[in-house]
């Protein structure tokens, strides 16, 4: 979203690529469950349908 806006996005980390340190954004995974399935579909990825989800 920061990039849309011409803003600098704020990192968290910095990953070392072999020449340099690149700095990065770490995003924390979300473990999908059939209990949580829903977020693809509140997030738009998939529709209910395309999953089967109830």
């Amino acid at each position: 979203m920061h990039l849309a806006r011409n803003e600098k996005p704020s990192y968290n980390s910095q990953y070392d690529n072999g020449f340099k340190k690149v700095d990065t954004v770490l995003l924390k995974p979300i473990p999908l469950t059939k209990a949580n399935v829903n977020i693809l579909i509140d997030d738009g990825f998939y529709t209910q349908a395309q999953i089967g989800a109830k």
